[in-house]
């Protein structure tokens, strides 16, 4: 069932069934990884003071973590930036290692849970959707204020006979205005004068940002629509909270201890992230997205595994690149104690413990659970999910 490819299946119903069991082990191993992440975070934040990296040999914490753990450098620094952020926030901070609140969530209300107002969005936190939390903190009324128009650089080439002209018009809009405006007051100034001159243009211009506009407006209220429709997908496996492994580290200062914990951590994670790889690439192939009910695959991902999409999205890419060129495998996935194959294995058997309250869970969501994952593998074939028209 969770082979690939996936054989082809024309029977809708037994489509459905497919995802579920899928989105199923899916949502714990991603629960699993973040939870994972959270602990990792708060070793490389501790790992970042004075200078305990140095005196393990590395130049950095980019360094480290990419020679050490085997993660890469811009993840890493999101991880200990969350756990910096969350160690003025204790509140928050108890509240995303428990399990109780993801790591979108508390992203989504990090601005505003400060001072007094934390329990307030802690609560809020714990029971409300992402999108909900994220359009909340931006509605006036003391909340966090709309982001500003963001700025971009903008670079256009002028032709060396059309130079002079353009010379002469930023002199004469600098007399106009004033000799010590900048240049880009200046351009500024010109375009509205020609804007302010001709007709707008009948091709369309500006077409694009209007319907992008509206585009995203219907997604957010399609968004919201799903969420009241579903009872905020009431049908799907309630995955209890995953809390984060071990003791918090922020308080240890041996750099030899905080290693040897960050790589038994990150052994963890990399045992998981292969299950999650394997997983993320089916659901995608199956279209799961839709057929559980979310209008995006970006909703699926906030709402349901608490990550963001991007690295969800690249890692079923890079697990779809190493079946096609397995030969990368190996060197993706060094051999340890347990071995390469041995952990490939895992990730195909991942499904024998899975049940509607443990999942791959060994049991319990509890002190069990940070184990690798288990043995085991049901029988049958899978399936290549189309659509049955």
């Amino acid at each position: 069932m969770l082979e690939w490819p996936l054989p082809r299946e024309r029977d809708e119903a037994v489509c459905y069934e497919a995802v579920r069991a899928v989105e199923s082990l899916l949502v714990r191993v991603g629960r699993c990884q973040g939870a994972l992440d959270v602990a990792i975070g708060d070793g490389l934040d501790a790992l970042g003071r004075g200078d305990r990296v140095i005196r393990l040999g590395f130049s950095g914490t980019g360094d480290y973590v990419r020679e050490r753990l085997g993660i890469p450098a811009s993840t890493a620094q999101k991880m200990a930036r969350l756990a910096r952020e969350l160690r003025s926030r204790p509140l928050l901070r108890a509240a995303v290692r428990e399990g109780g609140v993801s790591v979108r969530a508390a992203e989504a209300v990090l601005k505003v849970a400060q001072g007094e107002a934390e329990a307030f969005w802690v609560a809020r936190a714990r029971t409300e959707r992402v999108r909900a939390l994220m359009a909340a903190v931006k509605e006036p009324g003391g909340l966090e204020p709309a982001e500003d128009e963001r700025w971009m650089r903008l670079r256009a080439g002028v032709p060396a006979e059309g130079r002079p002209a353009v010379d002469e018009a930023m002199e004469l809009a600098g007399k106009a205005s004033c000799v010590t405006v900048p240049k880009w007051q200046r351009l500024q100034g010109m375009a509205e004068e020609y804007l302010g001159a001709h007709e707008a243009p009948e091709d369309g211009a500006g077409v694009d940002r209007l319907v992008s506009e509206s585009a995203d407006d219907l997604l957010e209220s399609a968004k919201e629509w799903l969420e009241k429709e579903s009872a905020q997908w009431a049908f799907l496996d309630q995955v209890g909270p995953v809390a984060a492994p071990g003791p918090s580290l922020d308080a240890e200062t041996d750099p030899r201890r905080l290693d040897e914990e960050l790589r038994r951590l990150a052994d963890l994670r990399a045992r998981w992230d292969e299950v999650f790889g394997h997983l993320a690439m089916l659901f995608r192939a199956m279209d799961g997205w839709r057929r559980m009910g979310f209008a995006s695959f970006e909703h699926y991902c906030s709402e349901r595994l608490g990550m963001g999409v991007r690295a969800v999205e690249q890692r079923a890419a890079l697990e779809r690149r190493l079946y096609e060129l397995p030969s990368l495998r190996p060197s993706r996935f060094p051999a340890s104690s347990s071995g390469a194959s041995s952990r490939a294995t895992k990730r195909r058997r991942c499904a024998r413990g899975v049940n509607s309250t443990s999942g791959c869970l060994g049991g319990s969501e509890g002190s069990s659970l940070w184990r690798s994952p288990p043995p085991g593998r049901p029988r049958g074939g899978g399936f290549r999910l189309e659509n049955a028209s």
